[in-house]
């Protein structure tokens, strides 16, 4: 992720590996290369909040009502459990095409700040934190995030 500020380097100029770039410039800019990019060079990214909403067809216990299972998922479970779902849609498994494309509808809600952008990981903020969002694969994925599970840890405590 690049955000203003940073320079054009080898892998901007696209030239290595029989791409078609030059190594002295930016492949979207006129930026050279150890000099910065272009203002508007499509390089250059900021954080930004954004809804996705998908459709999915899911299994659920035939007894249950809406309401029910409105609650559930809403309430009572780490929706980090549907990501191993999400990961089937977003790679066309089982065969026959399925796509997030098919699923989900994506909208711009504002821009984001920077301190946002850390604690969601899209950034990091300092070199010893991991690999910035979308590089990471569904076996990296627990199926309960931190915060369910200090909520549990507190359920199972003692009174």
């Amino acid at each position: 992720m690049r955000f203003p500020g940073n320079v054009v380097t080898e892998i901007d100029t696209r030239s290595g590996e029989g791409g078609k770039g030059r190594p002295e410039k930016c492949f979207y800019c006129s930026g050279k290369t150890g000099q910065a990019h272009d203002h508007d060079c499509v390089v250059l990214h900021r954080p930004v909040k954004i809804r996705m909403t998908l459709d999915m067809i899911v299994a659920a216990p035939r007894e249950w009502s809406e309401n029910e299972l409105n609650d559930y998922w809403n309430n009572a479970i780490c929706l980090d459990q549907f990501m191993d779902e999400i990961w089937r849609y977003a790679t066309d498994e089982p065969e026959g095409g399925m796509c997030l494309c098919n699923i989900a509808r994506v909208e711009y809600l504002r821009d984001a700040d920077i301190g946002e952008a850390i604690v969601h990981g899209l950034i990091p903020d300092s070199e010893e934190d991991g690999v910035a969002l979308g590089e990471e694969g569904p076996e990296d994925y627990d199926d309960v995030c931190n915060d369910c599970r200090e909520k549990e840890a507190e359920a199972d405590k003692p009174n």
